[in-house]
């Protein structure tokens, strides 16, 4: 292998490594999240009961830098929210969440909102490509608010 195939294959492999829960290096260098992205966040958490702490490193001013959130390099926003399998619990998420506006990953998978509806809010997040409620116990139908999620694969 030549010295420049080498760089690249050892750059192409860096660019995919992981920090954090699914978010790329170059998602984290160097960010500060947005003040009134982080207030929706703290918002969510003071609605949900977190028994195993894993909130815990909600705390600060970078909310880029807690544990499942993830931000854009260039703008500082929020981008990415990976809450799986935290063991989390609620009878109601905020709709503040829409001020996280350039969410484009939401993974709320593995937590417990028993008896409680899909929030029809989440219909709303125009931008997000990856959605992921299984083993939530959400109750009822999908909301058809989710037919405006244009972009999703996931």
């Amino acid at each position: 292998m030549t010295f420049p195939v080498l760089v690249f294959a050892l750059l192409a492999a860096l660019s995919s490594l992981e920090c954090g829960r699914g978010s790329t290096v170059e998602d984290y260098r160097n960010t500060s999240c947005i003040e009134s992205e982080k207030l929706a966040l703290l918002h969510l958490k003071h609605g949900l009961v977190d028994d195993f702490n894993y909130l815990s490193s909600w705390d600060g001013d970078d909310c880029c830098a807690w544990h499942g959130v993830g931000c854009n390099n260039g703008t500082g926003h929020v981008t990415r929210l990976d809450l799986r399998n935290g063991m989390l619990r609620a009878d109601h998420l905020y709709p503040s969440l829409l001020d996280l506006k350039y969410l484009t990953y939401l993974d709320l998978s593995g937590n417990s909102f028993d008896e409680m509806k899909i929030p029809q809010f989440f219909g709303s997040f125009k931008d997000l490509t990856y959605l992921d409620l299984s083993y939530t116990y959400f109750e009822g139908l999908v909301p058809h608010h989710f037919g405006n999620l244009s972009k999703l694969q996931h």
